[in-house]
């Protein structure tokens, strides 16, 4: 299915994914019509996504994490770690 991204997902899709990768999509189903090049009307469906994930079945994932370029992390500031859980 044919699948459009946006903006920085998109970015972030052409710098991760290779053709053939399986994904996992979510986003908007979209039926257009268009007029082909011999002038005969046809439709299509298509995903507006929102998000994209690799599909960890046959694969493995290594995740960074982008920042926008308006917010990018202090480089002297803290490391924020998870609290940690005791067993009691």
């Amino acid at each position: 299915m044919r699948c459009s991204l946006w903006r920085q997902t998109g970015e972030n899709a052409t710098q991760s994914l290779s053709r053939g990768t399986r994904v996992i999509v979510t986003g908007r189903l979209r039926q257009r019509t268009f007029d082909d090049k011999e002038g005969v009307r046809r439709t299509t469906v298509e995903i507006d996504a929102e998000d994209v994930a690799v599909s960890l079945t046959y694969a493995t994932a290594q995740v960074t994490k982008t920042y926008r370029a308006a917010h990018p992390p202090a480089a002297d500031a803290p490391l924020r770690r998870r609290p940690r859980c005791r067993s009691r």
